[in-house]
Parts: C-alpha cells; structure tokens; sequence
C-alpha cells in the first residue's frame, strides 16, 4: 500500500512539473510571438526575426514562426535589391554628370550592399583612373617623350602600361596644354637624344625629343 502511494506520488509530481513547464513555455511562446508580430508591423525585421527563432526554439511543432521567418528572409531580400537598384542608378547618374567624388560614394554605398556584384568595382577603378592626377616632376629642358595627349587619362593609361612593363615614366604638361608621357629629362639636347638613340631597340620612331622652355 505504501509502495502504491509512492508511485502515485511520484507520478503526480512528475505530471504538475511538466504542466507548469509546459505553461512556462506557453507564456514564453506567447510572449515572443507577440512581440515578433508587433515588430514586423512596424518593419523593424531584422528584431522581428530574432523573437520569431525565439519562439521557433521553444515550440519547435508550430509552423508560424517559421513562416514568419521565410516572409521576412524575402521582403529583407527584396529590399535590398530594390536599395541597390537605386543606389546604382544614383551612381550612374552622377558618373554620367562627371561627378565622379558624389558618384563613387554611391557605387561604394552600392558596393556595401552587395559585396559580390563586380559592377560597383569596375565603375570605382574607371573613376580612379579618370580623377588620377598626372604625376609631374621638375622636368630638365629636354624630354624624351613616347606619347602625347589632349586627354589626361589617355596619358595616365599609357604610364600604367610602362608601370605594367617595369619602365618608369612621368606625365608633363606641355606648353600647349597636351599631357606628355616622358621617358626621361635630360639638360641638354645632346644628351637627350643621346638617350633616344639607347631605346631605338625598344621603340620605334613614335618616340622624340621635346624641348620644354
């Protein structure tokens, strides 16, 4: 008889407990599935999907957190295609404005957006080599010169192609407002194309001396 009262001890004891968990738990569900709800009313998603996986753990059989979770995965993807739809087309706009400081912001903000896509980067390094400033020294009066251009960035273009090729090269404005692409600068005209004559077998004729004064 004793041994009876015991196990219908126990086994009340162990049904109270789990009827108080499972009430703590009904609370705690409740609780975070309201205020998930309150949340995505208001677009605040990224909070919203944090109490919904809240709730999500604590009643693992319940479907509507989990839905609630996938809608909020698609509305934050779409928002974040439509943000880098504008952010590019802003972009796009200054670029075509040549205001390349405002628009280069834009590609960089669009960039932070979307880390993968490549078009951000490209536009970012045309921009950089348009706004490169021409590196200019106190050239000697005579240069010896491989390109001429009425356009900087052509000029810049053509010093990174010797860059690439291990030559070093300066750009120098010329008297006529033309970029020149200067292989060296020498004091007289002598030694000027004394040099010239050292790179007839790397170059062609489309190399010549030009006086600077």
């Amino acid at each position: 008889m004793k041994k009876l009262n015991y196990t219908f001890l126990l086994i009340f004891t162990l049904i109270l407990s789990l009827a108080f968990y499972s009430c703590t738990d009904n609370k705690a569900y409740t609780t975070e599935v309201s205020t998930a709800d309150s949340l995505f009313t208001i677009q605040k998603l990224n909070e919203a999907k944090l109490h919904y996986s809240k709730a999500s753990k604590l009643k693992k059989d319940e479907v509507y957190p989990t839905a609630q979770i996938k809608k909020i995965d698609e509305l934050i993807s779409n928002r974040l295609d439509v943000n880098y739809s504008n952010k590019i087309k802003e972009a796009d706009l200054f670029f075509n404005n040549k205001e390349y400081d405002k628009a280069k912001r834009a590609y960089v903000d669009a960039g932070n957006l979307k880390p993968n896509e490549s078009y951000p980067k490209t536009k970012i390094n045309e921009i950089t080599k348009l706004t490169a400033k021409p590196i200019v020294t106190e050239a000697k009066a005579y240069l010896v010169v491989a390109g001429s251009y009425a356009i900087e960035a052509n000029a810049l273009a053509l010093q990174k192609s010797f860059s690439d090729q291990g030559r070093k090269s300066t750009v120098v404005k010329s008297r006529n407002g033309n970029f020149l692409v200067s292989l060296n600068s020498l004091a007289t005209i002598t030694q000027a194309y004394n040099y010239l004559i050292t790179l007839e077998d790397d170059f062609d004729t489309s190399i010549w001396v030009y006086e600077m004064n």
